[in-house]
């Protein structure tokens, strides 16, 4: 598998010994910002993209330093002249790039699949493009790099919550409206699904050690579903596990996951009403072995993304209507969160996009979906910068996961709920899954639920 531009530039900048890694860098105007409320909440999350202020877990917020400003505190003094020598080294690796590009050949265009170079993708930030920015597209041009999007299922109303399974090798996802948990086998093209008859479903895990036994979030109750994956199931057998939100009646499951302990996160939202939805009902949840549901914070708007690094230190999480990706220090032992802050702010890039599902590469960046963006972008949580943009043929992007046997293949759910015909006609692959490949990347194996007590 082909090297990680981004991670490589990354590689070179952050090395003490290299004299450009020592020099001021632009492009941190939305890096992480620790903001606190006396409630505890991390929203309020209007639903106006951009009528907001970052807010997170006052508790969450002790001692907690933006890792830009910790940067700056050692900034070297004769920055004028970093730059003019950084400038000067630019114009000659610029110059070599666009010369390698324009030798390499164009890229071919697979019946079936969509296209996608990044070339034009700058993020400008001010009115300025960072040197961090270019050498990452001049990287990607010299590497390069041939992405390769595949649209791999049919259209489903509402597919969310991908979720590889690596010991079989499939991706399942849900469709949140029609109540489905689907199985996709990349290695025959077949799909098969069950129906939840129990509510909206936003989020499916297997059980750890089983072939056919699921956690399913329904409604506002989390479910024991057993299921033979070979075959469409309309009446499976399903035990009830708890409830949450137990005192609301306008609310329901969204986006979860388990993490690296196997214990079941889920969040909830506003049941959407003419296509709006009330601010600040939902919660976040963690449920472990005893099946107690434990709140961790509201309120929420719309609770979604969750993913954890690689070193199970570092929880990252969405609240959708904020545009924002907040941190979170995790302590694997308890499950407990503490130190929020924001580490990236969407601001003014794709206005009417909503950051919705997230997953993490081995490299630490981010993916995340944009809803209404018609893409995914990729985002470096230490520095607070959005590193490529992925665009696809759907406006409705809700979420990612890694997959394949390499863990290289980006699966990417989206949805046509809510579209018009004119919109379904203009857009048809609305609700599709896509597989993306040749990022140059792999992502990080998901978790599975942690359940010691099988269905009867």
């Amino acid at each position: 598998m082909a090297a990680d531009p981004v991670q490589e530039i990354d590689r070179f900048l952050n090395d003490d010994n290299n004299e450009l890694a020592r020099m001021d860098i632009d492009g941190a105007a939305a890096a992480a910002q620790p903001l606190a409320r006396a409630d505890g909440a991390i929203g309020p999350a209007q639903q106006e993209a951009g009528a907001n202020q970052p807010v997170v877990p006052q508790a969450a917020v002790a001692a907690a330093v933006p890792e830009h400003q910790a940067e700056a505190a050692g900034a070297p003094l004769q920055q004028g002249q970093n730059r003019r020598d950084l400038g000067e080294h630019m114009f000659k690796v610029v110059g070599k790039f666009f010369a390698l590009w324009f030798e390499s050949p164009q890229p071919r265009i697979h019946e079936g699949s969509y296209m996608n170079e990044e070339i034009t993708n700058f993020n400008v930030l001010n009115g300025t493009i960072s040197y961090l920015q270019l050498l990452t597209v001049f990287g990607s041009l010299l590497a390069g790099a041939e992405i390769e999007i595949d649209i791999v299922t049919s259209p489903v109303e509402h597919a969310e919550g991908p979720h590889w399974d690596t010991s079989s090798d499939v991706l399942f996802y849900v469709d949140i409206q029609l109540q489905n948990i689907w199985r996709f086998d990349p290695r025959t093209g077949s799909s098969t699904y069950v129906h939840i008859n129990n509510g909206p479903v936003g989020a499916v895990v297997p059980v750890e050690n089983t072939a056919d036994e699921f956690i399913a979030a329904s409604g506002r109750e989390v479910l024991l579903v057993k299921w033979d994956v070979n075959e469409n199931e309309a009446n499976p057998l399903i035990r009830k596990l708890t409830s949450i939100d137990k005192n609301r009646t306008d609310t329901r499951v969204n986006d979860g996951k388990c993490d690296p302990a196997g214990r079941f996160w889920i969040g909830t939202m506003a049941i959407e009403v003419d296509n709006y939805i009330r601010p600040n009902r939902g919660s976040l949840y963690r449920i472990g072995q005893d099946l107690f549901p434990k709140q961790v914070f509201t309120p929420v708007s719309i609770s979604n993304g969750l993913v954890w690094n690689r070193r199970n230190d570092t929880m990252y999480y969405i609240d959708s209507p904020t545009r924002q990706l907040a941190a979170f220090d995790f302590d694997l032992k308890s499950g407990r969160l503490s130190r929020g802050r924001v580490i990236f702010d969407l601001g003014s890039y794709l206005p009417k996009s909503i950051p919705d599902g997230m997953t993490i590469d081995s490299n630490g960046h981010l993916w995340v979906a944009l809803y209404n963006g018609s893409a995914i972008i990729q985002v470096d949580p230490i520095h607070g910068r959005r590193l490529r943009t992925v665009d696809l043929p759907a406006p409705r992007i809700t979420s990612v996961a890694f997959g394949g046997p390499q863990l290289d293949i980006l699966y990417v759910t989206s949805a046509r709920f809510g579209m018009s015909e004119e919109e379904k006609e203009e857009y048809p692959f609305s609700g599709s899954v896509f597989a993306i490949r040749g990022l140059g990347v792999q992502g990080l194996p998901m978790n599975s639920f942690k359940y010691y007590y099988t269905a009867k």
